[in-house]
């Protein structure tokens, strides 16, 4: 015997019984497990000194616990259009994307949380909900130039003895198409409106090869002039 109900402190095992037996819905919740409780376990029913039922035979259920040093990472995957997105593509601007990270749920009375994070540091929530056995957070925007080589990550806490944190991140790769605006060493806008906003691209070619540098534009007055780098 590792526990029985009616002395929880006395076991192997401490925790308790809740539920409703009448409606066939009982979950024990171990409290104090370790790696070294590896096995299979048996359901054992006593009441009223008379009722006395052993599940051990092959054909009853019993569960067979594994345990594990700790949680492990949650995992990202990246859908457009419903459809997940291997790790070596890259996503268009202009196209909805949804980031969804997952997480095993090892206790339904303690379920963990899922928060997201992201190096624009501007915050990000994601919608939440769970099934059996995992919980899940979907985050959805419409990507933008702005996301290119943005880190996108998830962190799952898990409510055990203590609390436990692990995290997974992925990066968006974003392919957004360049539309000339004008040559020379210097690009003047004139009557700004916020449709200028944005990264500008600046490329000179000489006999030797070619170079590229970048600016990005927030409009915040009425006339500007950009001009590259010297260098």
């Amino acid at each position: 015997m590792v526990f029985d109900s009616r002395s929880p402190d006395t076991g192997l095992f401490k925790g308790e019984i809740f539920g409703t037996a009448t409606q066939k819905n009982c979950t024990t919740r171990f409290d104090n497990v370790s790696q070294s409780h590896d096995g299979s376990y048996f359901f054992r029913l006593e009441a009223n000194g008379k009722l006395r039922l052993r599940y051990i035979k092959p054909a009853y259920s019993h569960v067979e616990i594994a345990v594990i040093g700790s949680p492990p990472k949650p995992t990202v995957s990246v859908f457009k259009d419903q459809q997940e997105v291997m790790k070596t593509e890259e996503v268009m601007e202009g196209s909805s994307v949804s980031l969804r990270c997952s997480t095993k749920i090892f206790c339904p009375s303690r379920p963990p949380s899922l928060t997201w994070s992201s190096s624009l540091n501007e915050n990000v929530t994601g919608r939440q909900y769970q099934n059996q056995t995992e919980l899940i957070s979907d985050l959805n925007f419409t990507v933008s130039h702005r996301h290119h080589g943005v880190t996108f990550t998830c962190s799952a806490t898990h409510q055990l003895q203590q609390k436990i944190t692990t995290q997974e991140s992925r990066m968006l790769r974003v392919q957004y198409l360049l539309k000339p605006v004008q040559t020379g060493p210097n690009l003047t806008i004139n009557n700004t409106d916020p449709t200028h906003r944005g990264r500008y691209y600046c490329r000179a070619e000489n006999k030797h090869g070619t170079q590229n540098t970048s600016v990005l534009l927030d409009v915040s007055q009425t006339h500007f002039c950009l001009r590259p780098a010297d260098d």
